[in-house]
Formats: structure tokens, sequence, C-alpha cells
């Protein structure tokens, strides 16, 4: 394969069609490895470092058909699965480090997220609950520790969020634009009220950036492949920002404003 920006990639593939060696265009190669049901058992690494891992392993509650524990360098990561199959733990093990650090989660009976506890060894830090209103979309996220992250929401007929109110009193508000329902502003309020309203062109790119209470408008062109050519900024009638942007036959950024980029 041949990137314009990341040079020429190989890949070798085994009689299973799996991918058995990838190299860069550094000449740094990773070979895989697989069991017999073709899952991933380890990757090795030009440099010698190799990632294990592994499945089905004994005691590991609901791990059958499931990856159970991964190791690279030393460090190790666990996993812990309910009787859904819905990951119900993960324990990271790091060489040097007197204790784990983990997450635990539950779900409810409609397979959403209830809640994720944060994990020190066994012991448990913080608790995070969520709840959805009577659509299934995200109401709330609260801690153990007290209060909310996200105390409530509000969302569109077409389930976009219009409004968020946050753990630290402020509320996150969003408009959208019809007929494409693209994003048409947003606005946090704090002091002064942090607001942008965006107008686009005919291929949905964002053409303008305003900033009420800065007095700032941003302006984006673009060329026929959609690229950007052009970036200004403007406070009242200072102009702040003028960058234009270049490119060659290839894609590659060519100028940015007074840089220029060579290639080999």
């Amino acid at each position: 394969m041949h990137d314009p920006d990341m040079g020429n990639w190989s890949y070798s593939y085994d009689t299973n069609g799996t991918l058995h060696q990838q190299t860069d265009a550094g000449s740094h190669t990773i070979l895989f490895s697989y069991d017999a049901l073709d899952r991933l058992t380890a990757k090795t690494y030009s440099n010698g470092q190799v990632a294990s891992y592994a499945y089905d392993e004994a005691g590991v509650p609901n791990g059958k058909g499931q990856r159970t524990s991964m190791t690279n360098s030393g460090a190790t990561i666990q996993w812990q699965y309910d009787t859904r199959g819905h990951q119900s733990r993960a324990t990271w093990t790091v060489p040097g480090m007197n204790k784990t650090r983990g997450f635990a989660y539950s779900y409810d009976r409609a397979d959403r997220m209830a809640t994720i506890q944060y994990l020190t060894n066994s012991t448990v830090d913080e608790t995070v609950s969520y709840s959805y209103d009577a659509a299934w979309r995200p109401s709330s996220v609260c801690s153990s520790l007290g209060g909310c992250y996200v105390s409530g929401a509000v969302y569109t007929a077409l389930d976009q969020p219009s409004q968020v109110s946050l753990g630290n009193t402020l509320t996150q508000s969003w408009t959208y634009s019809s007929p494409m329902q693209r994003l048409g502003s947003e606005q946090l309020n704090v002091t002064p009220v942090k607001q942008h309203s965006l107008t686009y062109d005919t291929v949905g790119n964002i053409k303008t950036d305003t900033d009420p209470a800065a007095n700032e408008v941003q302006t984006f062109t673009y060329d026929e492949r959609d690229r950007l050519t052009n970036w200004s900024a403007q406070v009242g009638s200072q102009t702040t920002i003028n960058n234009s942007y270049s490119y060659d036959v290839l894609g590659n950024l060519l100028t940015k404003g007074n840089d220029t980029n060579t290639y080999p």
C-alpha cells in the first residue's frame, strides 16, 4: 500500500486469509499469531517486544469464548464478563506499581450501562451511575462522591441533544439547521455567554463560525476536493488570522500560511 503521508506499507496473509505480517515505511514489522479459531494470540514486533492475548482462561467469570487477558512488556490487563457477555470488570497490573487499577461495570435489563466503578485493588474509589429517559436516551450521570456530572438532558424530536445541565450549574445548548440538521449553534451559559453559530456551504463544509461575545467571525474556503484553502478570522474590523493552504498532486499539504512543507 502506498500512502502519501505514511509511505509504502506491505502486508502478507496466511492460508486462512488472516493478516500474518505488516511492514511499515520504516521497515518495522509486526508478526501476528492466531489460535485454531483464528483468534489473535500474539503480536511480535521487530524490536523483540511481544503482546500476548489469552482466551477462555479457567477461573474467569463467564470467560468462555472471550478474550480474558493481554500482556505487553510485563503489564497485564484482565477481563471478566457477566452472563449476557458484557464486560463486567477490567483490571490493569503494571510493573513497578504496588496496586492494581480497574473498572467494574453493571448493566440494566435493557443492556444499557448502569454503573461504572473505579477501583484501586478491590477498593471502590467512585461509582458513577447512569440514568435514561422514557425514550432510552441518557438523562443523568451522577457520582457516589456527591453531585452529578450531568443532572439533566433535553432532546429534539430527532433525538439530538438540545440542552444538557452540568453538575457545576452550567447549561450547554445546541440548535440545528434544517433540512440537513447540521449543528447551527452551540451555547454555554458562562459569563460572558460563550456561543458559536455555524453556517455551511452546499456540500456541508463549515463556511463561517461566529462568536458574538468575542465579536469574532472565522471564515473557511475550500477547493473542488473539499480541502481547506483559506482560513481567516476577524475581530470587529481587524483581521487576526489569514492563512492560505495549498496541496500537491498527491494531496500533500505544501503551504500553510507562511510555512512550507517538503516531501521526499
